[in-house]
């Protein structure tokens, strides 16, 4: 993409990046006590905002505490 937009020194740069996977899944939820809903899908997704706000450094651990 970065070479089709004419950013060919961007392209570079993508072969050292990887992304990071988003720490909690839905069996820590689970785990955690709570029960399979469609609100265990915005508790991630509230979870994943907050994991991007931070630029990525919230913990699994951090995260999981905001349930309290």
């Amino acid at each position: 993409l970065a070479l089709y937009l004419g950013q060919p020194h961007l392209a570079k740069l993508g072969i050292w990046f990887s992304p990071t996977a988003f720490p909690v899944t839905g069996k820590d939820l689970q785990d955690a006590g709570m029960s399979p809903s469609p609100g265990m899908g915005r508790v991630l997704t509230d979870m994943r905002a907050k994991w991007e706000a931070s630029d990525f450094e919230l913990t699994r651990q951090q995260l999981l505490d905001t349930l309290r």
